[in-house]
């Protein structure tokens, strides 16, 4: 489930990293979630997160410049533990919560670099 999400940031930074030029800041700040106990409400915090990082990105640069947020540098580890803690009905739940259009991560992600990237 979460591996998904993995999947479509590492064919992001690498389109991105090849088209960067220079890198600048997103002009919008976004507050990285913090996990209080509660691991579905972080997961669900985590990938609303990713999602809004993503839209705010004006540029293929600040696209490139997401590889240095604090998030996402150890984002694998920190995922893959919270969905080690998961009860088999948190998963399902999460799954379901997923499977929403507004919660796919891979198509925002898609459709935001589709945006930015030159065309050829």
């Amino acid at each position: 489930m979460i591996a998904v999400c993995m999947v479509a940031f590492v064919g992001f930074f690498a389109q991105a990293q090849s088209a960067q030029t220079t890198q600048s800041k997103a002009k919008t700040e976004i507050k990285v979630p913090v996990n209080t106990g509660d691991n579905v409400a972080y997961v669900k915090a985590v990938i609303n997160y990713i999602k809004a990082k993503f839209e705010a990105c004006e540029s293929i640069q600040d696209l490139a410049a997401l590889e240095t947020d604090p998030l996402f540098k150890n984002i694998d580890e920190s995922m893959e533990k919270t969905e080690e803690s998961l009860t088999p009905e948190q998963k399902a739940e999460l799954q379901e919560w997923m499977k929403l259009p507004e919660n796919n991560l891979e198509a925002v992600i898609e459709a935001k670099v589709k945006q930015l990237m030159p065309k050829e």
